[in-house]
């Protein structure tokens, strides 16, 4: 007489459930990452952009958008799900390591301890003072992005970050 297997898929199913959940839970993670990665590429390239735009028909001709308020109003509309805040404007004193012009490699004191958030820092002219850009001077966004992911065994905050610099549009 042949044993009878009855409750061997049951086992294995259980064996394996676990690893084949880490897995689909994992890829879930990847794809997430790189979605908001790509968000916040776009949207510090949307700031930049936005601050370097010159219009032709204002009076002088100039541009009015190369101002903080208005770089981080795009930054916001272009990924306005990404929970973005702006800790440091430029010409102001900045709490502890903070400063509107962070420089590459971006040390972690920098990012938000807060998961799934970020923070925009808008820099003129390379400047921590400066406050706008004329024709010619760069204007940098920079997007600092922490992000939480589901499965635990990936690790606690993965840091994202994008910079885009662009100089000033217009006559001279």
């Amino acid at each position: 007489m042949l044993p009878t297997r009855r409750g061997q898929a049951l086992v294995e199913m259980a064996l394996m459930a676990p690893v084949l959940f880490l897995m689909v839970l994992g890829a879930t993670d990847l794809s997430q990452l790189f979605y908001y990665s790509t968000s916040v590429t776009n949207a510090a390239r949307e700031g930049a952009r936005h601050g370097a735009y010159y219009d032709p028909m204002t009076f002088p001709g100039g541009n009015t958008y190369a101002t903080d308020s208005a770089i981080y109003s795009a930054v916001n509309a272009e990924a306005s799900y990404l929970n973005l805040s702006e800790p440091c404007h430029p010409n102001t004193s900045c709490s502890g390591s903070l400063t509107n012009c962070p420089s590459y490699p971006f040390a972690t004191a920098l990012y938000p301890t807060v998961a799934n958030t970020g923070y925009v820092f808008v820099c003129f002219n390379n400047s921590t003072t400066a406050t706008t850009a004329t024709v010619g001077q760069p204007i940098r966004t920079t997007i600092l992005y922490s992000f939480q992911p589901v499965t635990p065994l990936i690790g606690s905050m993965v840091n994202v970050a994008a910079s885009t610099e662009m100089l000033t549009q217009g006559n001279q």
